[in-house]
């Protein structure tokens, strides 16, 4: 990521592979993009959106699948697993989402949660609130059009204000939420 674009860079060399607009307001890009078999996905909070690009076989270009203003994850991650993004967004539709990856298409929202830091375990997703709840949430597997969501207690904390936690902290939720999907 830039500051205004997505970008794909040679590991060996350093060398720009290819480069696709991803603007926001305020030229906020501070989520790492999510890769998983070829495709690409990317979003920035504020209204800035989700976009899903498709890099071709000889990794020097890539075609945008889709872009949806709504899926503006600010803060915390989004993860895959399945062929579905998992993340919460920020200011346009607020809310934890289940998302197809390869369509966008809106599986699940969940609107009464607040914004979540993410990572998986044993087959679960756990995100852990800026508030401090814990939640585990996962798609059902007879359905892909609902999830199945777990919340404990919240974990205590003594710190003014939200926070704004990476993802490896939301590992403490794996041990506070003991739930199968």
């Amino acid at each position: 990521m830039t500051q205004k674009s997505i970008v794909g860079v040679d590991a060996a060399d350093g060398k720009l592979l290819w480069s696709h607009p991803h603007l926001t307001r305020g030229d906020q890009n501070v989520n790492a993009p999510l890769y998983h078999e070829g495709y690409v996905f990317t979003a920035s909070g504020h209204s800035g959106g989700g976009r899903v690009v498709k890099i071709n076989e000889s990794s020097s270009a890539v075609e945008e699948l889709w872009w949806d203003k709504d899926l503006d994850n600010c803060h915390g991650s989004v993860m895959q697993a399945g062929g579905y993004l998992y993340g919460s967004s920020c200011r346009r539709r607020p809310g934890v989402l289940l998302a197809e990856l390869l369509t966008g298409r809106l599986a699940f929202r969940e609107k009464r949660m607040e914004k979540l830091s993410l990572t998986a375990a044993e087959g679960l997703i756990y995100g852990l609130g800026q508030e401090g709840a814990c939640t585990s949430f996962g798609r059902r597997r007879r359905s892909s059009k609902s999830s199945a969501v777990s919340r404990s207690p919240r974990i205590p904390r003594n710190l003014p204000g939200p926070t704004r936690l990476s993802p490896a902290a939301a590992s403490t939720c794996a041990a506070a939420v003991p739930v199968r999907v």
